[in-house]
């Protein structure tokens, strides 16, 4: 069966950009520090963050209510928002439904700007063998 690039469960948005011209480390780190300034600009709630979300999914920002992440396979990248409400890897504790409320909210609030500052590519489909299928937003 074929993969394509992960990212964590219940994601409130995912975006897709071509990574794969990057050649060496150094052009990725700078991706990485790209992505965080520009993010941090528009929402300077965010602080730099050093996470894994599971084996391949790596939180690289987060406030009180989101993570923003990255995943990489075969020359893609993901760029996720997830919520960090009744997160196992959240500091929050117990069922405060408030805070989840507030979290989910606030992280819909923002999807269509990141979705607009991010998304090169979008999943339009997979095939039967699990193959992932992109097209040029």
């Amino acid at each position: 069966m074929s993969r394509s690039v992960s990212y964590p469960d219940d994601c409130h948005a995912i975006c897709y950009q071509n990574v794969s011209h990057m050649e060496d480390q150094w052009e990725w780190q700078d991706f990485v520090e790209d992505l965080r300034a520009r993010a941090k600009e528009v929402w300077p709630s965010f602080e730099d963050c050093d996470r894994w979300l599971g084996r391949e999914d790596h939180a690289v920002l987060s406030n009180v209510h989101a993570y923003i992440g990255l995943s990489e396979y075969g020359g893609l990248a993901a760029i996720w928002l997830k919520s960090r409400a009744f997160d196992r890897y959240s500091s929050f504790q117990g069922d405060d439904q408030a805070h989840a409320n507030i979290a989910d909210h606030w992280c819909k609030s923002i999807i269509p700007r990141f979705e607009k500052m991010f998304a090169e590519y979008e999943l339009i489909g997979r095939a039967s063998n699990g193959e992932a299928f992109y097209q040029r937003i």
